[in-house]
């Protein structure tokens, strides 16, 4: 496997590690080069966004399944909330979100960071795609530069607050958060970190520095439940049931 930069993009090539989603996509080629940190999750032949959300998909039916019938919340969903799933999205509907078009299917407009309005022990599931790197950061201005980020090391303590005081809030007794979220080991393995390249993010993590500076900080009211299996070098999953 190796990584390089390429015109502001990070290009690893590698063979593709996610063999139970390629029978899907007999047209994937498994030698490409792939630009897998700036991937359009709209391609029919993204198999880190397709494994994404299949993922999520499987956990939100197994809360509604397990809660005989309970509701969720899709974080930053885009307006296309998962099954069973109310859409928060802190872009409204009928505005333009950054990455284009016309935001539709939002059904709170609210920042995630902020769930004051959500009642707790309410919830069967949380989920977040791609959500926790948007997370304030105080310890960076709004004007820091790429280099600036990289070198920002964050200790964990406002993600951790927000998931405690906001997700685990929400969630019934027994109920699922999972996330999804970049993973900076290969934007570290070539001395950049290309995540950072999106203005709004203010976090980088590999999954070891999550679990270490987040996680762990959360055993006393949630239990992991599954961690790290993607093994795609984009992103990696957890999901917490909270005590």
């Amino acid at each position: 496997m190796t990584y390089e930069v390429k015109d502001g993009k990070l290009i690893v090539e590698m063979d593709a590690p996610h063999p139970q989603v390629l029978p899907f996509y007999p047209t994937y080629d498994i030698t490409q080069k792939s630009a897998l940190a700036v991937e359009d999750y709209r391609k029919v032949d993204n198999c880190c966004g397709h494994t994404q959300r299949s993922w999520l998909t499987y956990y939100c039916l197994k809360a509604l399944v397990e809660s005989g019938g309970g509701i969720g919340v899709d974080l930053g969903s885009g307006g296309v909330a998962m099954p069973g799933c109310i859409s928060l999205d802190i872009v409204g509907n009928g505005e333009a979100p950054h990455y284009g078009g016309i935001m539709r299917g939002v059904h709170i407009k609210a920042d995630a960071a902020d769930l004051r309005m959500l009642q707790s022990d309410a919830f069967s599931i949380v989920i977040g795609n791609h959500i926790v790197e948007h997370v304030p950061c105080t310890t960076l201005t709004p004007r820091a530069t790429v280099e600036q980020r990289i070198r920002c090391q964050c200790t964990g303590d406002e993600v951790g607050y927000v998931i405690r005081n906001h997700w685990l809030r929400i969630l019934r007794p027994g109920g699922m958060l999972c996330l999804v979220t970049p993973d900076d080991t290969p934007a570290r393995a070539v001395g950049s970190s290309a995540f950072f390249y999106d203005p709004d993010h203010k976090h980088a993590w590999t999954a070891a520095e999550f679990h270490d500076h987040v996680l762990q900080k959360l055993m006393d009211v949630a239990e992991i439940v599954e961690f790290d299996t993607f093994q795609n070098n984009f992103s990696f999953n957890v999901c917490l049931r909270k005590r």
